[in-house]
């Protein structure tokens, strides 16, 4: 017996009449006008967005005056004009060892230092074209020339002094271009360099720089 309908489950089910035609199932719009108006409201945040992007990628509307911020990049080397040193080796032949060849562009010349010993306590002083913010000293560490490095002592440690303030900085024993980046900017027209202590050449007691760059903020459109 059916609980619904009372009708006993082992006699079949009524026949429908053989004049009447069977009624179709009343579907409802209702999902399909929901998926079409999905389906709009999504094209129409499509053209939206185009749009606006396209305004503001020529200054249009609200966007007029919109402009991304610049991206983030390094220190920019400042322009030098002068190396002075309180001390230099004497040439040799036509290789000479004066401050101005920390400044040349070739880190196979080099500064030595003139005094007895080791140079503790000798400098090289670099003159920039203006007065400018410096944050980074870049260093070429003793005799750079090819088969010369070891000969000659190298800076273990330095004095970086810019205008009012002094670092000390230990630099490594090795070839090739090394960064001391101050902890702040500071403004000045000079930088120089003190040797506090030194590794020890193999041949030559005297100490060398082969070349020295200065670098400050990279300024707006710099």
């Amino acid at each position: 017996m059916c609980g619904r309908c009372g009708r006993r489950l082992d006699t079949p089910a009524p026949e429908a009449d053989a004049g009447e035609e069977p009624r179709p199932v009343p579907h409802s719009p209702g999902r399909f006008r929901l998926l079409v108006a999905a389906l709009a409201l999504v094209a129409g945040s499509v053209v939206v967005g185009v749009v606006l992007a396209f305004a503001a990628a020529r200054g249009l509307g609200p966007f007029t005056g919109v402009v991304p911020a610049p991206a983030v990049t390094g220190p920019a080397a400042l322009e030098t004009v002068a190396a002075s040193a309180s001390s230099a080796a004497p040439a040799a032949g036509d290789v000479t060892y004066d401050a101005a060849n920390v400044l040349d562009g070739d880190p196979t010349t080099a500064w030595h230092e003139g005094e007895r010993g080791s140079g503790i306590d000798e400098w090289v002083e670099v003159e920039l074209a203006a007065e400018r913010p410096v944050s980074r000293v870049l260093v070429w560490n003793g005799y750079q020339r090819q088969g010369r490095f070891a000969d000659h002592a190298r800076v273990a440690r330095m004095e970086i002094s810019v205008a009012e303030r002094v670092f000390t900085v230990d630099l490594r024993d090795l070839q090739g271009p090394q960064a001391v980046d101050l902890p702040e900017p500071v403004t000045a027209d000079r930088v120089r360099l003190t040797i506090l202590d030194v590794y020890p050449g193999d041949r030559y007691e005297d100490t060398a720089i082969s070349e020295i760059e200065i670098f400050g903020p990279r300024t707006e459109g710099g």
